[in-house]
């Protein structure tokens, strides 16, 4: 019974160390699909700016040019509001433009947690709609690459730490509930 008790245990080790290593593998693929998302959302708010201020032009010249001034009072809110919309569409395709050109430069190892810092520490939410598109979009995939290797041994490391760590806390509650035996007396 000795030698058999340890096999589940084992069993459970492996699978959890070799799930963390596959998961971790998948970091510079989904970095990959993260960088194209932001590309793609930065270019679509920069057509939104884009289309703001082609909107907001032709107010303005019929301002001028007509000089009627219950137009211009009419016109000044709803462009102040299109400034505005603009400005924010502006200042999102920057960030994310900023974002974009930070995680591509760096090196390949830095990617997955440069990426991983930018959706941790998003205030505003632009980060929430390329998570969304990069959950959409991205597939399971093995490349083997240097950055899934080095990846993949980190996760296999960091796994078997976790489950390790898991069973142990689990035996130690499994003791503390455990009702004391008592022994039978030789006689």
């Amino acid at each position: 019974m000795g030698l058999i008790a340890p096999i589940p245990l084992n069993t459970i080790v492996l699978a959890g160390t070799l799930g963390a290593a596959l998961a971790a593998m998948q970091a510079p693929t989904v970095t990959r699909d993260y960088v194209a998302a932001l590309d793609e959302i930065a270019a679509a708010a920069r057509q939104d700016c884009q289309s703001a201020s082609r909107r907001r032009a032709p107010a303005i010249t019929d301002r001028r040019d007509r000089g009627r001034p219950t137009f211009s009072r009419r016109c000044g809110k709803s462009e102040a509001r299109g400034r505005r919309a603009a400005g924010r569409a502006l200042e999102r395709a920057s960030a994310l433009r900023a974002d974009h050109e930070r995680i591509a430069t760096a090196p390949p190892l830095r990617r997955p947690l440069l990426a991983a810092w930018d959706v941790a520490r998003d205030a505003s939410g632009h980060q929430r709609a390329v998570a969304e598109i990069v959950v959409e979009r991205s597939t399971p995939a093995l490349h083997l690459d240097p950055a899934s290797s080095l990846y993949a041994v980190a996760g296999v490391l960091l796994g078997s730490l976790v489950v390790q760590l898991l069973l142990g806390a689990l035996g130690l509650v499994s003791r503390a509930f455990r009702p004391l035996r008592r022994r039978a007396p030789n006689w």
